[in-house]
């Protein structure tokens, strides 16, 4: 029996995304860093907390992770809330917790590794992008993500930052994160 070797194409397919895969680790790494810093700081459930306590439980759904490498390496938690009525779909409002590199609000370029942590808490409304509008999808569909009707990816708001993460006032820090979130108005 004779053994298959992989194609040319096949070669060269594989060597793209080697490639790839080899530029976007320093990227994932400081995702993953990020990610850490949220989870040290309780974000899920103190964004969750906000979500059951100041929100309609029937108008707003979440939280769900999020994350992206432009502009700048980003990971954050969000809860999206739409209006009340039928109409109520038109515009939806974003309201999360993000954590990106110090320095790195709107700017692209690679991951900086030992770059400080800031924490970004805010909210940004979004418009109705879909082609088309039927209710019972959409009430359905909008309790799990909102991406399949609105063109947003979840990427943090142009804020400033609520604080720069520190290890050492973890707790501390929590405490400013709650603080900031009650910041949030409905």
């Amino acid at each position: 029996m004779k053994s298959q070797r992989p194609r040319h194409e096949d070669l060269l397919r594989m060597i793209a995304v080697r490639r790839k895969a080899e530029r976007l680790a320093p990227l994932i790494a400081r995702q993953e860093a990020l990610a850490a810093a949220l989870d040290a700081l309780n974000a899920v459930d103190a964004l969750d907390e906000v979500r059951r306590t100041r929100f309609a439980r029937d108008t707003c759904f979440g939280p769900k992770p999020c994350y992206g490498i432009s502009p700048g390496v980003w990971v954050g938690v969000l809860i999206w809330k739409r209006a009340p009525g039928y109409f109520g779909y038109k515009t939806l409002n974003l309201y999360g917790v993000w954590a990106r590199n110090a320095g790195d609000a709107g700017e692209g370029g690679a991951a900086k590794v030992s770059a400080p942590i800031e924490i970004v808490v805010g909210a940004k409304p979004i418009p109705y992008t879909s082609d088309f509008y039927d209710a019972e999808a959409y009430f359905k569909l909008i309790r799990s993500g909102f991406e399949d009707y609105y063109s947003d990816d979840g990427r943090p708001p142009a804020a400033a930052p609520a604080f720069v993460v520190d290890p050492a006032a973890r707790l501390a820090q929590r405490e400013l994160l709650i603080a900031a979130l009650g910041t949030l108005t409905p």
